[in-house]
């Protein structure tokens, strides 16, 4: 029986990995692409992880640092249409614009513009009433901090906690087990780094001798962990994603232990962070390492795209000097490097792919009940394991300003309008309703709305998501943004 409820091939998507593979005789796991979620709010985290997995054996282990005083009602799994909605949303985009979106009140002499797809919604959510439960997660099992209420239906009551095996002479205690989803799993405490790699041997999940290097250092800083054990009826052929999982806990840290998760890089390793917190906080950032400056954008994409997020990939890839896949690093390429592909406030957008961000995914996502003052941050990480030296360290900028990578589709009446990717002037741009506007028109030489350059192009990183990306006007502010001749 495959117990995976839900696997996708990761060919183009950008998806950190926040805990390492335990492998068996036969070979160590590998994960090249993940995503990471965190919500914070009033000290709470809550993370939500979709990693990809390359296993030459159906049978293996990860194992995830987690605050002490963890139990089983601090995990439940999340679905990977979650997952694939919010990157939708937040991911880079290209969007086709027309000269009516900037000159409103004039009638043009082609078709209207492409109207918007239909937004995703669910269900309105129960929130529930407001409450504080005691949280038996975190530091030292603090509770909750007043404000934060949470919708206690969406954690699933997997049941009381085991007590814990305080009779182990193996330097393991186990805190809880228990199974969820395809996961059977522990909540583990261990005096050292040794005697937890060799209480996962004795349950035939191999730690190398690099994870229990690091395993040892976080137990020193006085980490837990979950331990899961994962079974596929078959070794994947391909990389496959993990049913996302998620951890609730208090911490006054905000960090992700990203050193554990390098020792099962295949080479480099591609981390997504899509962070939600208050909004007078600010968007987050990363704060021990500097923010790698972003390749162009808001200009004008001319040529045949039939790929956008290929095409992304390339800048992104050339910017930071890292490609995707581990395959293509050359000897010696080596590096660290993060940017911020979007912010912006309360799930809004503009232009949206398949609508707003819905207050039902945030609240999956970990937003408090009867909160809707959030920000939400899009950070792309790429690195090498060995130019990973420390933890990733987050923190709140305080800045409030949207900010999101959007290409436009190139057309030549747009060019007063809009800069042109990779080309520093034009010489005599084009521009909307002039005589050389109608005269072009009148000749067939202008685009449709309808027509695409290539294939319709796709949105977010490289999944075909969504036929084409929809038009929404800007406003006549733009008007004012013309380009010198």
């Amino acid at each position: 029986m495959l117990l995976l409820s839900a696997i996708l091939s990761l060919g183009s998507p950008v998806y950190a990995f926040c805990g390492a593979y335990l492998g068996d005789a036969t070979g160590h796991p590998t994960n090249n692409q993940s995503v990471i979620a965190i919500a914070r709010f009033y000290g709470v985290n809550v993370l939500t992880l979709a990693n990809d997995v390359q296993a030459g054996q159906s049978t293996f282990g990860l194992v995830i640092p987690v605050p002490p005083g963890l139990d089983r009602r601090d995990l439940r799994l999340a679905d990977q249409e979650l997952i694939r909605r919010v990157d939708v949303y937040s991911a880079p985009r290209l969007v086709d614009y027309t000269c009516e979106d900037f000159h409103s009140g004039v009638v043009a002499t082609h078709e209207a513009p492409l109207p918007p797809p239909a937004v995703n919604q669910n269900s309105n959510p129960d929130l529930g009433p407001d409450e504080e439960e005691e949280a038996s997660s975190g530091c030292g099992s603090v509770n909750l901090p007043d404000g934060a209420a949470w919708d206690t239906e969406r954690w699933i009551d997997t049941g009381q906690p085991n007590e814990p095996d305080e009779d182990s002479d193996d330097g393991v205690v186990v805190e809880d087990e228990f199974v969820l989803g395809e996961y059977t799993g522990w909540i583990l405490t261990a005096e050292d780094g040794e005697s937890l790699a060799g209480w996962m041997n004795s349950q035939e999940l191999v730690a190398d001798a690099v994870t229990a290097e690091r395993l040892d250092e976080l137990i020193a800083a006085g980490s837990a962990f979950v331990a899961l054990r994962v079974k596929l009826q078959s070794a994947p052929t391909e990389p496959v994603t993990l049913t996302p999982l998620q951890i609730r806990y208090v911490s006054d840290a905000w960090s992700l232990p990203i050193r554990l998760g390098a020792a099962s890089s295949a080479g480099v390793q591609d981390l997504l962070i899509l962070a939600l917190n208050d909004f007078s906080d600010g968007r987050a950032a990363i704060a021990n390492t500097p923010e790698t400056p972003l390749p162009q954008s808001d200009c004008l994409l001319n040529g045949e795209v039939e790929d956008f997020g290929e095409h992304w990939e390339s800048r992104f890839a050339e910017q930071v000097g890292l490609p995707l896949l581990p395959e293509e690093l050359v000897s010696g390429q080596s590096g660290f490097a993060w940017a911020t592909e979007f912010a912006w406030g309360a799930g809004a957008c503009d232009p949206c792919p398949e609508g707003e961000l819905s207050l039902d995914d945030a609240y999956w996502l970990g937003l408090p009940a009867h909160n809707y003052g959030y920000i939400f941050t899009r950070l792309h990480v790429r690195y090498t394991p060995d130019a990973v030296t420390q933890d990733l360290m987050l923190y709140n900028t305080g800045i409030t300003d949207n900010q999101q990578v959007r290409y436009i589709r190139g057309r030549w009446e747009l060019e007063s309008t809009f800069p042109t990717c990779d080309v520093e002037n034009v010489e005599t741009p084009g521009d909307c309703y002039t005589a050389e506007y109608w005269e072009r028109a009148a000749n067939g030489q202008l685009l449709s709305p309808a027509k695409t350059l290539g294939e319709p192009p796709k949105l977010g990183c490289g999944d075909a998501r969504v036929s084409y990306a929809w038009c929404l006007p800007l406003g006549l502010a733009l008007l004012g943004l013309r380009r010198r001749r």
